[in-house]
């Protein structure tokens, strides 16, 4: 019966609550034991690499560690699940029992990139890694990807703001969206216009119809690429009240 229900939802959030409290426990006593390699090699760039950096986000004011629930009311176990150190994330992981029960155990996983960032700034990342990138003679790509929430669009803004300081003028910006069944919009125009991809026969792709808007100033690009972002498409999800449902391009070229 229902009364029977909520008896059991209510017994279920107290263990979840214990159980919580012990991962968090375990994580806090990993990180005592230091049980990670203190490597910070300096990074080596050339051209023709590719670089793969990873940057984990602190936790939000309202992302309160605890228990919270799923759609089906099932509460889930909330806690720093995530160490960084140099080059180095450790992911602590809950064991999971046949069934999906939690055992109340963790393992740690090792991931290694060219260097992570934690607690970093917009400005301490374009400096260590886009900004080498300006100064090489080839043609170089920045792509971002990452779950709802982790911060893509916020990072990839804060880029390209200061892209805007270091680049030549005058300044060719494009910028458009590729929304659900590769529908692309053109990000310059308002409202945003409708293109097409197209292969360019040499195994690339052609935006046709996008837009290409020239700027003078650090102040006229920037504009643009303000201009931009506001226009891409946003929903609200569980884990972001304004969530970008799409995949931005941004071009600049001199």
């Amino acid at each position: 019966n229902e009364c029977s229900l909520n008896s059991m939802k209510h017994e279920l959030r107290n263990v979840s609550a214990v159980t919580a409290q012990s991962l968090q426990e375990q994580v806090d006593e990993w990180r005592e034991r230091g049980e990670i390699d203190d490597i910070d090699e300096p990074n080596h760039w050339t051209e023709n690499k590719i670089h793969v950096f990873a940057r984990v986000r602190p936790i939000l004011p309202d992302e309160n560690l605890g228990t919270v629930q799923d759609r089906g009311g099932v509460p889930i176990n909330e806690y720093e699940c995530v160490s960084v150190k140099a080059k180095q994330v450790v992911l602590h992981e809950e064991i999971r029992a046949i069934g999906g029960a939690s055992t109340g155990f963790l393992e740690h996983k090792n991931y290694r990139f060219d260097h992570v960032f934690s607690g970093t700034s917009n400005d301490e990342i374009f400096a260590k890694t886009v900004a080498p990138l300006l100064e090489s003679s080839t043609t170089s790509a920045v792509i971002m990807f990452g779950q709802t929430n982790s911060g893509k669009t916020y990072t990839a803004v804060g880029i390209a703001e200061q892209c805007v300081n270091k680049l030549r003028y005058p300044l060719k910006i494009s910028c458009f969206e590729v929304a659900a069944r590769e529908m692309v919009r053109d990000l310059l125009i308002s409202p945003p216009v409708p293109c097409v991809l197209r292969d360019d026969g040499q195994g690339g792709l052609l935006v046709v119809g996008a837009s290409e808007a020239v700027a003078n100033c650090p102040d006229e690009a920037l504009r643009l690429v303000q201009v931009a972002a506001e226009r891409r498409a946003t929903r609200a999800t569980r884990a972001n009240q304004q969530s970008s449902r799409s995949h931005a391009v941004l071009c600049f070229r001199w």
